[in-house]
């Protein structure tokens, strides 16, 4: 069983970085793709979580990750400490001792706790399939019984309405219409016997409507999804512990409804397709979407949050239509890349770099200028924020860490922290956090003099991707790993950093909101392409354009001490086009510069230049 988990581990390691590059490629590529290449992105994944071993690629994304074997270790024996005093920041001891841990651990006793993770291990990720196995079945046992008992077929009408729904959509099959108040969404299910769930309140709608959701489900129908969510619930079930594989299923799941969506978009009428998405407003109104103890079915109406993106794919249904050879073109080349690099193993060259420099766990920064401090928290944190003048740069710089420990021997000092980098700024009055970093689990070496100052010699940051894990174990003492790996630290850096924040806003006499959060945006309701060329290419060659936010609101920015707001809004001309305004101003309302640009279908034009100091707003 140990052989049959170690693949099972190794697949779902490289299946989420595989999930994670798919997630990129379509944020970048969010506009350039329909949603029918959206989904079907996912199926590099798949084949991924399927055959996760490819042949041997020099074009290999695995190459240039670190040089892993292809098999995944469960942990690796650690180094000992030798005579070095172990030192926690938190709680003491008493008599002479010094606070903390043991200085040193017998290597037979890692290699005991090694021993008993191996075996552990496969026997508790058994258990969890085991018991998904068991509820899957539990729950669908029990939901096929309820339906034979509380849902009926449907009217004569409505089944006549779904046979022209099916002719309409070119289906055949024998697909039954069940009324029930089991499942609130409208739905299918049975892969050998499909039914399209309703509820008593759909039939309340307009039989326009209610056509819409049945060509909806016809949709899924003709495009095998069934078959897809329950081999997404088999892998599921295996990777069970992979949080990154849940999350991609998820997407998979969201891109199915909107590709479904473009499959009923393909069929209407373009004067119909405004009153589609009407349809799926009036379904949503009807639904309480609270999770059920039932297996995921494919329905009509998901998660709040993706039907405003459903809402914008369908009002974006002819620009791809018009678009159509340019986004095949686009899709087949990224299926072909991502395989090419995704699907293939690292070349035998670069999985091993014996007698080499141990390079591959650690990104390794100097301090840009000497970082002293009086204490140890004090040098850490100003070690943090020099780290932090790296970052994309907002108003005020802050920073939050916990040193897990502190290790001290012969005037050099190695803390063991885990560290984050805010730059805050102000974003619709809210101030922010603009850019920094999450928790990073961050090695600082110190030197300290005989004034008890700490001069910092060296930062050393755990690596991103996929080489995470084993910087952390390569790097800190192993009684820390549970710490670090269980991300309980997070909130409390949060806390310290929006904390700082509040202070800065107290220095300088403002009362705002702190929030590190997102701050919600309303988009410039403009044609997309117009959108691209305004808030891309315009601003690309243009330092104060680029400023402008890129939704409805402001932004603020310090200019030598003197404070500048950028803010964007959207109205009509007099003739009825959309005109978008770009307004420099200070703090007491007087216009530095503004821009409108007047929007023609995927044109624009700038109607209107004024940078007159004196203009009154």
């Amino acid at each position: 069983m140990e052989a049959v988990f170690k693949i099972v581990l190794t697949t779902s390691f490289y299946a989420g970085i595989v999930g994670m590059v798919i997630l990129l490629v379509k944020n970048l590529l969010q506009d350039k793709l329909n949603p029918r290449w959206h989904y079907w992105l996912w199926i590099v994944l798949l084949v991924k979580l399927i055959i996760p071993f490819g042949p041997e690629s020099a074009f290999s994304l695995y190459n240039v990750l670190d040089p892993l074997s292809q098999e995944i270790k469960f942990s690796s024996v650690p180094e000992t400490v030798g005579d070095a005093g172990i030192y926690s920041p938190e709680g003491t001891q008493a008599g002479n001792e010094r606070p903390g841990l043991p200085a040193q651990e017998p290597v037979a006793s890692a290699q005991n706790l090694r021993t008993y993770v191996a075996d552990a291990l496969p026997i508790i990720w058994l258990s969890g399939l085991l018991l998904m196995f068991v509820w899957l079945l539990y729950a669908g046992f029990s939901f096929a019984g309820k339906l034979k008992t509380h849902a009926q077929p449907a009217s004569p009408a409505v089944q006549a309405l779904l046979e022209e729904c099916k002719t309409r959509a070119e289906v055949k099959g024998d697909i039954a219409v069940l009324i029930q108040d089991i499942v609130k969404v409208p739905s299918l299910v049975g892969m050998f016997k499909p039914r399209i769930l309703l509820t008593p309140d759909i039939l309340r709608l307009k039989e326009q409507d209610i056509s819409y959701i049945l060509l909806h489900e016809l949709s899924h129908y003709r495009r095998k999804d069934l078959w897809v969510n329950y081999l997404l619930l088999i892998l599921q079930i295996i990777h069970w512990f992979n949080p990154v594989i849940w999350y991609c299923f998820r997407r998979i799941r969201q891109d199915m409804e909107v590709a479904a969506d473009e499959g009923v978009l393909s069929l209407l009428k373009v004067s119909e397709h405004k009153e589609y998405g009407k349809a799926l407003l009036a379904v949503l109104e009807t639904i309480n979407t609270k999770t059920r103890l039932m297996p995921r079915l494919i329905g009509m109406v998901d998660e709040r949050k993706n039907i405003e993106r459903r809402i914008r794919m369908i009002k974006m249904a002819d620009f791809f239509k018009s678009r159509r050879k340019r986004v095949i073109l686009t899709g087949i080349l990224c299926v072909v890349i991502l395989g090419g690099l995704l699907w293939t193993s690292a070349s035998a060259r670069v999985t091993s770099d014996e007698g080499g420099e141990d390079t591959d766990a650690i990104s390794q920064n100097s301090a840009a200028q000497p970082v002293t401090g009086q204490s140890i928290e004090e040098a850490v944190s100003l070690a943090v924020k020099e780290k932090g003048k790296g970052y994309l740069e907002g108003e005020a710089l802050t920073e939050g860490h916990k040193i897990l420990e502190v290790e001290e021997k012969d005037g050099t000092v190695i803390a063991y922290t885990v560290a984050s980098i805010g730059w805050f700024g102000f974003e619709n009055g809210i101030f922010t956090g603009v850019s920094g970093s999450g928790a990073i689990p961050t090695v600082m070496t110190f030197a300290k003099n005989a004034n008890g100052e700490y001069s910092l010699l060296e930062y050393k940051e755990a690596e991103d991707g996929g080489g995470y894990g084993d910087s952390i174990k390569r790097n800190f003492p192993q009684r820390l790993w549970d710490s670090i790996f269980s991300g309980e630290h997070y909130p409390e850096l949060v806390a310290q950093k929006e904390a700082q924040a509040r202070q800065y806003l107290q220095s300088i006499g403002r009362d705002a909101q702190v929030s590190q959060g997102y701050v919600e945006k309303k988009l410039v309701d403009i044609n997309v392409e117009a959108s691209n060329r305004l808030f891309a290419e315009l601003t690309k060659g243009d330092a104060e354009l680029n400023r402008f936010p890129y939704w409805i609101g402001t932004k603020e920015y310090l200019d030598q001490g003197e404070r500048f707001i950028y803010e964007t809004s959207q109205g009509k001309t007099s003739d009825g086009y959309d005109l978008v305004t770009f307004r420099k101003s200070k703090e007491d309302g007087r216009i530095e510069r503004e821009y409108q640009y007047k929007i023609v279908g995927n044109e624009l034009t700038l109607v209107f230049l004024q940078s007159t100091p004196e203009l009154k707003p």
